[in-house]
């Protein structure tokens, strides 16, 4: 009985087989699972080609291992042998979810694997199951209208020791974000939450802005976290060791009500409460004389679609391109700010002059209803030019380009003649004339030179913007939050010098979403986000110095494709 019981035994130990399970069948929304495929006694680690989760994504794998022992049985060794091939997934919904058969080859003989269930319950005050950690994102409105500031919040809860915190933001797809609030360290308090005791940290706080009407899911934000398992051993002087688990929070779906129409069918994006007011440095003007006229607009709400309605100079004026500033004001709860709009124009005429009011048409979201605000109109007196002998000075955009051509003129006086053994010109006549002329055509020559180095500043920029950038990046003897914090800067500062900006922070979807605008390989796409995802974790995680030398590289060898691409 017990050889037959020892060669049952020996055969299961030694036949090559393969086994797929997951750690939990039923877990609380915002929990993952870990599906794992382990093989024994092969020859090689199985080869996995699993399905299209519908119910699921990947957040990381396949991470594999591989274990040997060594036993004696009946005088003989014998090895045994495994390989583990494990992935984090992240559930989709709520409910029983599925993960359907997927075929597994293992020592050349194709396996198929049994379906699995899942079972995910809301995270609730009623759940049996008390969360031990997770995270929540919480939006202030989830029906606003369409660009309208809406307040998304992250916050981690937790009742046990967290020893680190790496977070991965979705791709705000149909919002223009601007971030809020974003700690570089993470500060406890504690707070009820579900009739129980947790301490809570804000991870992260933006301004949404939807750019269009009807439905928009927000991704669910996933997170890494190192939780203190509480089991000290020998091989640990620093306490006990972490384990690490990988936590989202819930998807977050937006109804979002498209602007009403306006009574007199002007259209307008603006949304908020502002204010506007225009300024003249002077109310008294020469004919031809530029004069700066000014119009603020100042207020609540998005500042990148704060504009006037459209405007008509008088026919008299000659209008140049507007400057455009913004100034931007952010609290917790609100952005918002000054955008200045400044005309410089031309009187071509004398006489009073009056320009009518600017106007700002906003639709205020405290109120629901449009509301148009207006400047004060401008009251101007152009006084006529006296070196003019003329009705007019000066030249329109037009005549200026007939600067240049061949006039002649023709003299109809007397001739004086001269002897033909004498010169015509005098030399120190000739001397006087060259520097004359010299004199006359230098102040053109400068302003020529000056306005081809300002026209073109943005081109030699743009050139230098990869030499410049990479210059930036730190070395491995600097800390690596300096490091990354270099990295951060010099991928900013290439962005401005190439597009011509002057923002001093861009979100990591809006720098993902102008490198995938200019054609960026999908393995430097890859190479750039995992590179930001450690630049964003360093401050809670250690980074090996091989990561930190590997990075430097991979965002020089980024910015230097992207720069060969950039159109």
């Amino acid at each position: 009985m017990r050889f037959l019981f020892l060669i049952i035994t020996t055969h299961l130990i030694f036949a090559g087989h393969v086994t797929v399970d997951v750690d939990s069948h039923q877990i609380s929304e915002g929990e993952s699972i870990i599906l794992t495929v382990k093989s024994q006694n092969s020859k090689d680690a199985p080869i996995v080609s699993l399905p299209n989760f519908t119910d699921f994504t990947i957040v990381s794998g396949p991470t594999q291992s591989s274990n040997s022992s060594y036993s004696l049985i009946n005088g003989k060794m014998a090895s045994n042998s495994s390989y583990t091939l494990t992935w984090t997934l992240m559930p989709r919904k709520i409910g029983r979810l599925l993960i359907s058969s997927f075929q597994i080859q293992l020592d050349g003989k194709t396996t198929k694997s049994k379906p699995i269930y899942v079972g995910v319950e809301k995270r609730s005050k009623n759940s049996k199951k008390t969360a031990q950690f997770f995270v929540e994102a919480k939006i202030d409105n989830v029906s606003p209208y369409r660009g309208e500031q809406v307040i998304l919040t992250y916050t981690l809860y937790t009742r046990v020791d967290i020893t680190s915190f790496d977070e991965k933001m979705p791709r705000y797809k149909g919002f223009w974000v601007e971030d809020l609030f974003s700690p570089t360290k993470l500060q406890l308090r504690k707070v009820q939450k579900n009739r129980l005791q947790y301490h809570a940290a804000t991870i992260k706080k933006s301004a949404l802005f939807p750019t269009k009407s009807g439905k928009i899911t927000i991704d669910p934000m996933i997170a890494t976290i190192g939780v203190r398992d509480g089991k000290r051993n020998s091989f640990s002087v620093f306490g006990s060791p972490s384990k690490q688990h990988t936590i989202s929070t819930e998807s977050i779906i937006l109804n979002v009500k498209p602007l009403p129409k306006t009574k007199d069918g002007q259209t307008s994006a603006v949304v908020g409460k502002w204010n506007i007011k225009s300024t003249i440095h002077r109310t008294n003007v020469m004919q031809d004389e530029a004069l700066t006229i000014k119009v603020h607009l100042t207020g609540n709400g998005n500042l990148k679609s704060a504009d006037i309605l459209p405007y008509k100079f008088p026919e008299s004026f000659e209008v140049f391109e507007p400057k455009v500033t913004v100034k931007n004001s952010k609290s917790q709860s609100k952005i918002g700010g000054e955008k200045i709009i400044e005309y410089v124009v031309i009187p071509r005429t004398v006489g009073k002059v009056t320009l009518s009011p600017f106007e700002i048409k906003y639709f205020d979201n405290a109120i629901n209803k449009w509301n148009t605000k207006r400047s004060k109109a401008i009251k101007l007196s152009v006084v006529e030019n006296k070196k003019s002998t003329s009705g007019t000075v000066g030249l329109s955009k037009e005549e200026v380009q007939l600067v240049g051509k061949d006039i002649r003129f023709m003299d109809d006086g007397e001739p004086h003649w001269q002897k033909t053994n004498s010169g015509l010109v005098d030399k120190n006549i000739l001397i006087l004339a060259t520097v004359a002329l010299i004199l006359f055509f230098f102040p053109s020559v400068v302003n020529m030179r000056q306005s081809h180095l300002k026209n073109t500043m943005g081109d030699r920029k743009s050139r230098r913007a990869l030499k410049e950038s990479v210059a930036m990046i730190k070395t491995i003897n600097d800390s690596p939050v300096a490091v990354y914090g270099s990295i951060h800067q010099a991928i900013i500062m290439y962005i401005n010098s190439k597009t011509g900006q002057k923002s001093a922070e861009y979100s990591s979807g809006n720098i993902i979403s102008i490198f995938e605008m200019h054609s960026l390989s999908s393995t430097s796409m890859d190479s750039l986000k995992k590179i930001m995802e450690r630049g964003e974790a360093v401050r809670y995680s250690p980074v090996s110095a091989a990561e930190i030398q590997n990075d430097i590289e991979g965002i020089k060898a980024v910015l230097k494709e992207a720069d060969n691409g950039w159109a």
